[in-house]
């Protein structure tokens, strides 16, 4: 038992630690957006095992009798670490039943109470491709149970939950109990299985700053927790948070003459030509790369942003080997328009390179038209909305791109044919005032490369 009880503590030790190494790298925004931080209620049946000896476990006979129910509540304190508190009723009916390797021979009911730690597996080292509907855990805690005059136990087990919307989905758990008490009668080490749903409930944050609602004096617009959820304007006094809206409508974070409102890139200084954002010329030729028909190669402003012909013909070099858009033409114009259209629905969660549900069958269809096309070379641009620091946004774009590049590899795409690129926040499709255009900003981009 004693060693028992060792291997026990070493767990919620080991569970700590890695709790604090995970937090000390994030700063205080990253922790508030990408965070979890929900309850949720089980509910459903158990199944009790306690047909072996006092200190053996055996898995012979169930008890399933009476009202075998199971409820419990639990908090989940960040992305690898919850608790719950919960409830059990059982019966093993006379007759029939196995109880410590006897038969029962009259009716023996059980009940418990337990409080366990869950520890996630899946985010702890990015299991599934960062599936967001499915989660592994191991439960560690202590509990009391009685049969016949009760006793605590030490409690350890595996459970998964498998999710079916955002807030509905099925449970799984198996937990080993070890009784601190084993020579009492029936009150011995046990196997307890339980099924069931799960429902998870989060408070609402509309503008996804990481503030919810009813703390928000902004509710509809991104900020930070020093302006109570509304963008700062760089100076604090009693009048904030009575014109904290008029504040967020005018206010000019970048400084570049675009208000926020209007600023496609509220936190880049950019130009009012391109909605508030930087005038990219991702090749440096002088050409802007809203009107350069060769954004990825270094050409002449003569020949809109495309090399000069070097053959005497009157089209460049470039334009022979791309269409109009600067596509390759080793992929059809439909089979190029088909990609973008498929990568731009790849979607993640909001602070995290975690895929939504509904993306893998897009990520299938994105295999497809790659392996009719296998000696074409691809890029994959990771791009975030603007709800987080810049830097972190970089990261985490490229972590995006990194996911989809594993996807596909995995699924038998040559890694050789993909780089990746992480843009951050640099380059949105929409504004990132709404939670729509916000939900388009983070997307993927992939196109074919020379």
């Amino acid at each position: 038992m004693k060693k028992q009880l060792l291997l026990f503590l070493a767990f919620f030790v080991s569970i700590l630690i890695t709790e604090g190494q995970n937090n000390k790298g994030m700063t205080d925004n990253q922790k508030t957006s990408s965070s979890v931080n929900r309850w949720t209620v089980k509910a459903g049946v158990n199944f009790v095992d306690n047909s072996g000896g006092a200190a053996n476990f055996n898995t012979q006979n169930f008890a399933f009798g009476g009202f075998p129910a199971r409820l419990n509540l639990g908090y989940r304190f960040s992305k690898l670490l919850s608790f719950e508190i919960g409830g059990s009723l059982n019966k093993w009916k006379a007759g029939g039943r196995i109880l410590d390797g006897s038969v029962v021979n009259e009716d023996q009911n059980y009940f418990a109470l337990d409080g366990n730690f869950q520890f996630y597996f899946d985010e702890a080292f990015n299991l599934f491709w960062g599936a967001d509907w499915l989660e592994v855990y191991l439960n560690g805690g202590i509990g009391y149970f009685k049969i016949d005059k009760g006793a605590t136990s030490a409690n350890v087990g595996p459970g998964v939950n498998i999710w079916f919307s955002k807030g509905v989905g099925l449970n799984f758990d198996a937990l080993a109990k070890w009784a601190f008490n084993s020579s009492e009668r029936f009150d011995t080490n046990h196997i307890q299985y339980s099924s069931g749903l799960i429902f998870r409930f989060q408070n609402e944050d509309k503008d996804n700053d990481g503030i919810y609602d009813y703390n928000d004096d902004c509710p509809s617009i991104p900020g930070t927790r020093n302006s109570n959820g509304c963008p700062d304007d760089g100076s604090t006094n009693s009048n904030d948070k009575n014109t904290s809206e008029q504040t967020a409508i005018v206010q000019d974070t970048d400084k570049d003459g675009v208000i926020d409102s209007g600023d496609n890139c509220p936190k880049i200084a950019g130009s009012p030509n391109n909605n508030g954002c930087p005038l990219s010329d991702s090749d440096g030729d002088g050409v802007l790369d809203r009107g350069d028909n060769c954004p990825d190669v270094v050409g002449s402003p003569n020949n809109n942003g495309c090399p000069l012909p070097s053959d005497g013909n009157s089209v460049s070099d470039t334009a022979e080997e791309t269409d109009n858009n600067g596509h390759s033409k080793k992929l059809s114009k439909e089979t190029s328009e088909t990609l973008t259209a498929l990568s731009r629905k790849v979607k993640f969660n909001s602070g995290n390179y975690n895929f939504t549900q509904d993306t893998y069958s897009i990520l299938q269809s994105i295999v497809e038209v790659m392996k009719e096309n296998p000696n074409a070379k691809f890029r994959i641009e990771g791009h975030t909305d603007s709800v987080g620091e810049y830097n972190a946004n970089r990261v985490l774009s490229k972590s995006r791109a990194s996911a989809v590049r594993n996807y596909l590899v995995d699924n038998g795409i040559p890694q050789e044919n993909i780089s990746i690129l992480g843009m951050g926040e640099s380059k949105p499709i929409d504004t990132n005032l709404t939670k729509e255009g916000r939900s388009r900003n983070r997307r993927i981009e992939i196109t074919e490369i020379e």
